[in-house]
């Protein structure tokens, strides 16, 4: 599938190349590893959320003739979060749970998927003052999964009794994790950085065991645990009044690399340059660089952004 996937993209790059048009991307993971360029990304010009993407762009390869930070652009949905919010007001402490994709060709396995639940399931059934919100990845069937009845019929339960909500699989999970005091992710990776870029606390349970990720090596960092027994403890140790719990603030322009919510206003005046600089008669390569040219000025990304060092480098 990544095969064909990959060749359908280098293939709609050379058509556009050859018809004197140009391909644009947008970064859409953060990955807590350098994956090998079987993701490949040819575009003439590929927007990153921040630091951490680009430089695992560097780190496997690319062919993009430009990269530009625009920030994250997964953004939270106030309407969503109010309604969350109000739904989950009379528990002390309210949770977001994030399961994540598996397979037995990929880091996560559907025995992890169905530990996390049932550990994240049994918080809440042994704190009756908790609500918690569920935001489905693929769906909140969880029957095929090891255990899968058991933890259907928990959640069943805990529905009825009015303790979790589920959302829509394609409601964003910022606005999910923003409605919670604290997040709870099976998985290193894209969900926990974000809720964390935006602002909301969020811990991510490594099963994987990404133990040379830089932030693993970070002594006093508490959003990264490898054990199940350790993200409980820190869930409890949260509800106490551990502020310091899921607190990403240090690490929050890595992924959101200007620290607002204007990344689609950002380029849809990268793209209002480009064709306005076509429209005058220019070819695809110079509009492009006009618009690269005048979105970095405008923008003031100096050359620091642009230098090679460590994936993920911390601040």
């Amino acid at each position: 599938y990544v095969g064909s996937q990959s060749q359908a993209l280098q293939s709609t790059f050379r058509a556009l190349d050859a018809a004197g048009g140009s391909m644009i991307g947008f970064h859409w993971s953060d990955f807590p590893f350098l994956t090998e360029p079987i993701n490949i990304t040819p575009q003439h010009g590929l927007f990153v959320w921040g630091q951490a993407n680009y430089r695992w762009l560097e780190g496997k390869g690319h062919d993009c003739r430009y990269i530009l930070p625009c920030g994250a652009w997964i953004l939270p949905d106030e309407k969503v979060s109010s309604s969350l919010r109000a739904q989950l007001e009379k528990f002390e402490f309210k949770l977001a749970l994030f399961d994540t994709s598996h397979a037995y060709n990929i880091c996560y396995s559907s025995e992890s998927v169905s530990a996390f639940l049932l550990a994240a399931l049994d918080l809440l059934e042994k704190n009756p003052k908790w609500g918690a919100v569920i935001k489905p990845k693929s769906g909140a069937d969880y029957g095929a999964l090891p255990q899968g009845a058991l933890i259907n019929s928990k959640i069943a339960a805990l529905v009825k009794e009015g303790r979790l909500l589920i959302t829509e699989r394609l409601v964003s999970p910022v606005s999910v994790a923003q409605a919670a005091d604290l997040s709870l992710c099976c998985g290193f990776g894209s969900v926990g950085v974000l809720a964390g870029a935006f602002g909301s606390r969020a811990i991510q349970w490594d099963p994987a065991g990404w133990t040379e990720h830089p932030l693993a090596k970070v002594k006093d960092q508490k959003v990264m645990f490898f054990s199940l027994d350790d993200l409980r403890a820190a869930a409890l140790a949260a509800s106490r009044g551990d502020r310091l719990i899921g607190d990403f603030s240090r690490w929050r322009l890595l992924t959101n690399h200007f620290d607002d919510r204007q990344a689609p206003q950002r380029v849809g005046r990268w793209i209002d340059d480009y064709m306005a600089r076509a429209a005058l008669g220019a070819s695809a390569p110079d509009a492009l660089r006009f618009a690269v040219d005048a979105y970095v000025e405008r923008n003031k990304i100096d050359g620091d952004f642009f230098k090679k060092g460590e994936w993920w480098a911390l601040p």
